[in-house]
């Protein structure tokens, strides 16, 4: 039909895709994604204006050349002569061809050929071809002398400006974070939990040692020990408590970590009217820049402080916060922030990855942060099979700790914060609306395998986190209705995000949260409301 987009000419139907873009990059991302436009296109003009510089020293260097001239007079006699020439043979018979040759050597697969037409043609291309060769030269000059050495310096006093003044706008995270508010009860009352008595338990068995120490120490429980506990305080129910986690994917500043902002910074310039004279970024050329300036101290220390600043509003409101995508560098960082904090913070990051991840890899490490005391203990490991027989299976290592009951808990709680890894076709702008259906539940069964003996000493398990792809559509969710449940050989299971989109997708396309939440459970462990929506 005629007028509809896909009957259109290459040029305006790429025009009309990157209108959807932008219609379609939720509020608080497009907030970004014009500060970094911003951003570039100032990059972009500090970089022309150097370039700039370097014709105008390169033109200082090429000073007229007496031996260009020589050549000119002699190139366009040669060509006189050859005018009427219709063989090789005919024009080396020329006078003055031995003299063009011995100035400007020529292939002898021209002198081989049997027609004249491709040697004349070598002859009059020679003129441009040796001012090229002298422009060569001079551009060699100017980028070694001392002249191009202090506009250098004088660029990278301004760039280092401009990813200073911008610094905020890189270092923010392409995810919104995340709020799971859940509600534990158990039949038949009885006594509520006495914490200081519990405590007093949990330490003797470390030996002396708290688990909140455990955990700062890198010390993990063993299953059997927090089983023990928990059988010991069987008796403790009939009462309802809630539990709350905040989790929010940080964003490493790797290649792999600015991909999403990158695919919607191309489109995003496709539309937008770039600075005068110059030409759209290419995708290898934002992912470059953004790299380049997020890799800056500036910029690193903006992403902690912004990270310190979220800690500080979330960690007293909660009774934990979860953590995805941490580099080495800031799993350091936020322990020793976590450290001097008073009160102190208890802190517990999954161990550093076995294997050597590629230089625009992501360490891809999650943490958890709490007030309350908890037990640290070994990381969940999720294993993902590649789709490809040439690419090896990954794996991904989830913080793990267990909050033991109190006054304030009806039941064991063990949280996992999860990073489950993308499918293969993730860079697909289509992948956005496919989800990560086999990871997750890659993910799910392998952290229940690990967790069973949790489960059966009537604990709850929380994976929180980023699932790379979306687990339900209601942002509240009523637990019983049986759509929403399923039975795992005895373990119940929901899952839960928010209704609105917490990732940036690639170039920006509409697609479901890929945030959210997965408990599991036994039926002494009752769960009676779940909720996960967006954080304010």
């Amino acid at each position: 039909r005629r007028g509809e987009p896909w009957l259109l000419d290459g040029a305006r139907r790429l025009q009309w895709a990157c209108t959807l873009t932008l219609m379609t990059i939720p509020q608080p991302f497009m907030h970004t994604v014009e500060c970094l436009n911003a951003f570039l296109t100032e990059v972009k003009r500090l970089e022309d204006w150097l370039a700039n510089r370097l014709s105008e020293v390169t033109a200082t260097f090429a000073v007229h050349d007496s031996q260009l001239t020589s050549l000119k007079i002699l190139s366009e006699a040669l060509l006189l002569e050859a005018d009427e020439c219709n063989t090789t043979d005919e024009v080396m018979r020329c006078e003055s061809f031995e003299s063009f040759a011995s100035v400007e050597p020529i292939p002898r697969k021209l002198l081989e050929l049997g027609a004249a037409t491709h040697l004349i043609g070598y002859i009059r291309s020679t003129p441009a071809r040796a001012k090229k060769r002298a422009m060569d030269v001079a551009r060699e000059q100017a980028e070694t002398s001392l002249a191009m050495s202090e506009f250098r310096n004088e660029a990278d006093i301004k760039r280092r400006a401009l990813v200073e003044e911008n610094s905020a706008a890189l270092a923010r995270s392409d995810h919104r974070p995340i709020v799971v508010h859940l509600r534990t009860t158990r039949a038949n009352p009885a006594e509520q939990p006495n914490s200081s008595r519990l405590d007093a338990q949990v330490d003797k068995q470390h030996g002396g040692s708290s688990p909140a120490t455990a955990a700062t120490a890198g010390v993990t429980s063993s299953h059997a020990t927090v089983s023990a506990t928990l059988a010991s305080h069987s008796h403790l129910t009939g009462y309802t408590r809630d539990f709350c986690v905040v989790s929010h994917n940080v964003q490493e500043l790797v290649k792999d970590g600015v991909s999403m902002y990158a695919s919607c910074l191309a489109s995003y310039q496709l539309k937008t009217v770039a600075p005068a004279g110059c030409a759209a970024w290419s995708m290898r050329e934002l992912i470059s820049t953004l790299v380049g300036a997020m890799v800056s101290p500036a910029v690193r220390e903006a992403q902690r402080e912004v990270l310190v600043e979220f800690l500080e509003t979330h960690v007293p409101k909660c009774d934990a916060v979860c953590l995805q995508e941490l580099s080495n560098e800031l799993v350091g960082s936020l322990e020793a922030v976590c450290a001097a904090h008073a009160p102190r913070w208890h802190f517990h990051a999954s161990k550093r990855p076995s294997s050597q991840r590629r230089s625009s890899g992501c360490d891809a490490r999650t943490a958890i942060i709490s007030m309350r005391r908890f037990t640290a203990e070994e990381d969940c490991v999720a294993t993902f099979q590649s789709s490809s027989a040439t690419l090896a299976a990954r794996s991904r290592r989830y913080a793990t700790v267990t909050f033991m009951p109190d006054d304030a808990l009806a039941t064991a709680v063990t949280l996992v914060s999860t990073h489950v890894l993308h499918s293969s076709c993730k860079s697909s702008p289509s992948s956005a609306t496919h989800g990560n259906v086999a990871n997750i539940r890659a993910s799910e069964e392998q952290v229940l395998a690990q967790l069973r003996p949790r489960l059966a000493a009537e604990g709850l398990v929380l994976l929180v986190g980023d699932f790379n792809g979306p687990l339900a559509n209601a942002p509240y969710l009523n637990i019983g209705g049986p759509s929403e449940v399923r039975d795992e050989a005895g373990v119940r299971i929901w899952q839960q995000c928010p209704a609105e989109a917490t990732q940036l997708t690639w170039h920006g396309a509409a697609a479901p949260a890929s945030d959210g939440v997965v408990v599991m459970s036994t039926s002494a462990a009752t769960v009676t409301r779940l909720t996960c929506c967006l954080s304010l």
